[in-house]
């Protein structure tokens, strides 16, 4: 605890230029654990919230705000109230706005912005053909930029694998997504250490549920 208040008192009173890159990490990842743990709504809602300190103190960098979108789509799946999944979704877009006028990596920023499609479904099931489509399309725009962008690959395995069989999906079609994105997790290394780094575990886990319904 005393870590993070050192992190949140440095990122309401530091708002000039950060020093280093190094100091910049640590807050974003005190942040991101703090996301991670959270045992409580209001936990998450305040790690969100620092996120959103960090990406005001450093706005000409296009990570911060990277992770205050992403914090935005990890709260709305705990939040219950639909309106507010959706407010916090709008969020992230804008956010991931941001990030693209700062001149961000535009294959992780769209692979961000399909994830936020794919959590716009979670908030209501009958919008799945809808935002599915989006996610697909803006997917192919990202591996287009990237072809070995791990999280791109884990989230369309995702789209192909909750996608009935009759449309071209399913847990077959979905294997191979899941491979590629795992064997690039493993080789991909960050340019630094506030560059997008989640997905990994996630991947690991829809590949072994694929090969468990082989």
């Amino acid at each position: 605890m005393k870590t993070i208040a050192i992190i949140i008192t440095f990122v309401i009173f530091s708002a000039p230029v950060w020093a280093e890159n190094e100091e910049l990490a640590q807050a974003i990842e005190g942040s991101l654990l703090k996301l991670h743990t959270a045992e409580t709504l209001d936990e998450a809602r305040e790690a969100v919230n620092m996120l959103e300190r960090i990406s005001l103190a450093a706005p000409d960098s296009w990570q911060t705000h990277y992770h205050y979108a992403y914090g935005n789509i990890m709260l709305s799946f705990r939040e219950e109230d639909n309106e507010t999944k959706d407010q916090l979704l709008d969020t992230a877009e804008a956010a991931i706005g941001k990030g693209m006028d700062a001149e961000g990596d535009a294959a992780e920023l769209l692979t961000l912005q399909a994830f936020v499609y794919q959590a716009r479904i979670s908030v209501d099931g009958s919008r799945a053909m809808q935002y599915s489509g989006k996610a697909r399309n803006t997917l192919g725009k990202a591996l287009e930029k990237n072809t070995e962008n791990p999280r791109a690959l884990f989230l369309n395995g995702q789209n192909i694998f909750h996608t009935p069989e009759a449309f071209g999906g399913g847990s077959e079609k979905a294997l191979p997504w899941f491979e590629k994105s795992v064997e690039y997790f493993k080789s991909s290394a960050s340019t630094s250490a506030i560059d997008p780094s989640w997905g990994e575990q996630s991947a690991q886990t829809m590949l072994q549920q694929c090969k468990n319904l082989e």
